[in-house]
């Protein structure tokens, strides 16, 4: 999955406050434009934002993105979203005790494993024609960080053909 979005994601590597990773999020939704998907599928933890090791929240990300959906998965555990992405993947209807919910019964913006894969598959996938491009980028940062050979179960054929091919 890593190689079909890493140059697209709004990535956290390195980002040591919680207000550099709103930045983040706030300039990706400006330079893609109202409507499409601000997002991040993991690589990060609140616990890195030495300014706030607290959970992301559903109104900070709106106040960052209030014209996208925006998704941000911290690692295997949740993932945080905003009003827009709530809507957009229809959690509000949902009864799910994935669902973290407030006092009102309404979505906090927070979702928890094992609702991950079925949030995360709602954000579209980006265009084939990106593949090479992300996954370049993804090996890159991989090889900067020491990473010479890595292998997962499940890897989709064209990545697997691709990789191969490199």
């Amino acid at each position: 999955r890593a190689a079909e979005t890493w140059a697209i994601e709004a990535r956290f590597d390195g980002v040591e406050s919680r207000k550099q990773a709103l930045d983040i999020v706030r300039a990706k939704a400006a330079a893609l434009g109202a409507g499409q998907w601000v997002y991040n599928l993991g690589g990060w933890s609140y616990d890195q934002f030495a300014d706030n090791r607290t959970p992301l929240t559903r109104a900070e990300l709106d106040q960052a993105s209030p014209n996208n959906p925006v998704y941000l998965q911290f690692t295997r555990c949740c993932a945080f979203l905003n009003s827009k992405a709530i809507e957009a993947t229809g959690l509000a209807g949902m009864n799910e005790p994935w669902i973290e919910k407030d006092a009102a019964g309404k979505p906090t913006g927070r979702i928890n494993d094992p609702g991950l894969a079925q949030i995360a598959n709602k954000v579209p996938r980006p265009a084939k024609g990106t593949f090479a491009t992300n996954a370049m980028a993804l090996l890159r940062d991989l090889n900067r960080a020491g990473v010479t050979t890595a292998g997962i179960s499940g890897c989709p054929q064209e990545a697997t053909e691709f990789f191969r091919e490199l």
